[in-house]
């Protein structure tokens, strides 16, 4: 036998019951109320009328009880077992990592001066070297003399003294080099070579130095601002990474263990061969720390070698 459903009002369509809609349906109230209650009930929800969620959710139940409409199959639209939603934070991790080797094989120069394709090569040359077993691995000599680790900066990852490691006088940018800052350079360099005393002798240095270094570093960038609007972009540029290179450099001498990184076993590595380089860096926790002036040529050189030796070892592991 056919269902027939209750009798339907004008404001339940397709002859939906509405006290499936409303079960607090009045049909004497309901549209008294939406139309004389237009200003007031209206704005809060059409009064007792029903609203098009209940229509909604009445045309479901009548579904379910009269065979001339049929049910809603939306298991059919379901995710499909095999259906992936992009790469996990794991493969893009990969990926990325994967991408920042190829650009350090081939690098901008400012990504070698930055030292941030050298720190790339570094670790994958150790990551590799751990997967295949450091012992029997072929050996690169770095062919560099003693006085080449003078253009190689290193750093622990909070600060580097390479701006300040060859000794005074510094070699000031011309836009902090004028007549109006000669008392404020003549201070620094005062204070800096103290610091490097105290540092080489105690192990730190005392915490009056450091703060009047910082002080003066703060006001040669209050001058370079006020200085910036006469400037190109490569003077400015060039000022703002030797202040940063001298934020460093104070960073460093404020370590506890500031004697370390001004000694000459930290500024220059026992390494002939890129597997000792790495070695050395690793068992220090060091990085390669930015290029300073002068440094160019050396960090070069030392891209070349460690983006061959990568390479090599790239062939092994994958004959392996």
């Amino acid at each position: 036998s056919t269902t027939t459903p209750p009798t339907t009002t004008p404001n339940s369509p397709s002859g939906i019951p509405p006290t499936w809609v409303n079960p607090n349906y009045n049909p004497t109230s309901s549209w008294a109320s939406y139309a004389g209650g237009y200003g007031g009930s209206y704005g809060g929800g059409y009064g007792n009328a029903p609203s098009p969620g209940d229509y909604a959710n009445a045309m479901m139940q009548y579904a379910g009880s009269n065979g001339s409409y049929k049910r809603d199959r939306r298991a059919s639209y379901s995710t499909p077992a095999n259906y992936s939603q992009g790469p996990s934070a794991e493969e893009r991790q990969q990926r990325a990592a994967e991408e920042a080797l190829q650009r350090s094989l081939k690098p901008a120069g400012d990504e070698i001066m930055s030292a941030k394709a050298l720190n790339v090569l570094l670790a994958d040359i150790k990551k590799t070297a751990d997967k295949l077993g450091w012992e029997g691995l072929p050996i690169a000599n770095l062919d560099a003399e003693s006085a080449v680790w003078q253009h190689v900066n290193f750093s622990s990852g909070e600060g580097t003294i390479a701006v300040l490691k060859n000794g005074m006088p510094l070699t000031w940018p011309v836009t902090l080099n004028g007549a109006d800052d000669a008392e404020q350079r003549k201070q620094f360099e005062n204070l800096n070579a103290q610091a490097l005393l105290q540092a080489r002798s105690q192990g730190t240095v005392d915490v009056a130095v450091t703060s009047m270094l910082g002080d003066l570093v703060d006001g040669f960038q209050r001058d370079l601002r006020r200085k910036t609007p006469s400037l190109t972009f490569d003077r400015h540029l060039e000022a703002k990474s030797f202040l940063r290179s001298l934020e460093e450099a104070v960073v460093t001498l404020q370590r506890p263990d500031a004697g370390t990184h001004v000694a000459d076993s930290f500024l220059t590595p026992n390494a002939t061969t890129v597997l000792e380089l790495v070695k050395w860096m690793d068992n220090r926790g060091l990085r390669f720390g930015r290029a300073m002036p002068g440094d160019a040529a050396a960090y070069a050189a030392l891209h070349q070698k460690l983006a061959t030796y990568d390479r090599l070892l790239k062939d092994m592991s994958s004959t392996q």
